[in-house]
């Protein structure tokens, strides 16, 4: 997973900011006032040719990037129709993009800064009026800092849908405090140790993934050798301090939700269950996903590609891309 975009020689600039590119992926890091944000385009897609098309925006799980949460799932050859439908953009969270630097000590991360980033996002990219048709597509934390966004009445009418992959609008738990309190002491204390990254792979893979997908659990290793683990922390603890969202979520009117939960971690399946109640009657469709925990998109990729289709396909988009064949729905709703 890590090594699928590879570093090309020469960077450019482009219109003031600085864009720089790998092979096959645009990058641009776009100032904020809480801190530069890189955002990429991914491979297949095109900004100029796709221009005035709805947009993809992904934002990923702790403990990776937007290429080692989202790379297996647009790789796959019935997820191409989403490159040539939409133009998606993926958002690393700050620190965690490729060639990242420890965030300065001043620095703290929270939820509500990462989403007040996404206006800057959008704006960058001229997606900030409400005739823009964005999608928002999240994974585990990823779903906190969309939501957060989303949910305001002023950037509601930005957004057609959001796909929720393991999101939780609710505190976290005891068990969820204590994992993430010696997750983000063993980051800051010792790095990135054989035990942290035990304990990351629990939180993505199901116990027969990690025992049996030699590849998968390599490459994942791989790419947390590759992060810096003080910035891993900042993210975890922004996460595991989030608040209740019912007050919030009910609100929302301009879109609707489809939401995955992992069937193999029961903390995960209550959570997307109890947000998926947050919303009004109408508003969130919500799949149970087999033998998948967090990163769904990594380990069951295809799981997830013709329920989105279908939810799509009542929007007007991919009617022709449906698979129709009997027994082909992965999912148990």
């Amino acid at each position: 997973m890590s090594s699928k975009y590879q570093r090309v020689e020469d960077d450019v600039e482009d219109e003031g900011e600085m864009s720089r590119y790998y092979k096959g992926e645009e990058k641009h890091v776009i100032d904020t006032p809480h801190g530069p944000i890189t955002v990429s385009v991914e491979p297949g897609c095109d900004l100029k040719k796709q221009k005035g098309q709805p947009v993809w925006l992904t934002y990923h799980d702790i403990g990776t990037n937007h290429v080692t949460c989202f790379g297996s799932f647009f790789a796959l050859e019935e997820c191409r129709v989403f490159k040539e439908m939409f133009c998606v953009l993926h958002v690393d969270a700050p620190g965690h993009e490729e060639g990242a630097k420890p965030l300065p000590a001043e620095r703290k991360l929270t939820l509500d800064n990462m989403a007040e980033q996404l206006g800057y996002v959008l704006k960058h990219f001229g997606l900030h009026d409400q005739y823009c048709k964005v999608y928002g597509f999240g994974v585990g934390a990823g779903c906190s800092v969309l939501l957060k966004y989303a949910a305001f009445d002023v950037n509601q009418a930005r957004f057609n849908g959001l796909i929720l992959v393991n999101g939780s609008g609710s505190k976290a738990g005891w068990r969820e405090w204590l994992w993430s309190k010696m997750l983000t002491s063993s980051l800051r204390m010792y790095g990135m140790t054989p035990r942290v990254k035990t304990a990351l792979m629990h939180r993505m893979f199901t116990l027969e993934a990690i025992e049996n997908n030699e590849d998968l659990t390599e490459d994942y290793s791989a790419s947390l050798d590759a992060m810096i683990p003080s910035n891993l922390a900042q993210y975890a603890e922004a996460y595991v301090r989030r608040e209740d969202m019912a007050d919030d979520l009910d609100c929302i009117t301009c879109f609707d939700v489809i939401q995955f939960a992992g069937d193999d971690n029961n903390d995960f399946y209550y959570h997307v269950k109890e947000l998926n109640k947050m919303f009004d009657f109408g508003k969130s469709t919500f799949l149970r996903i087999d033998d998948c925990a967090m990163l769904i998109t990594e380990e069951g990729p295809h799981h997830l590609a013709n329920p989105i289709k279908y939810w799509l396909a009542g929007k007007g988009y991919l009617l022709s891309a449906l698979d129709m064949r009997p027994n082909n729905h992965p999912a148990d709703e």
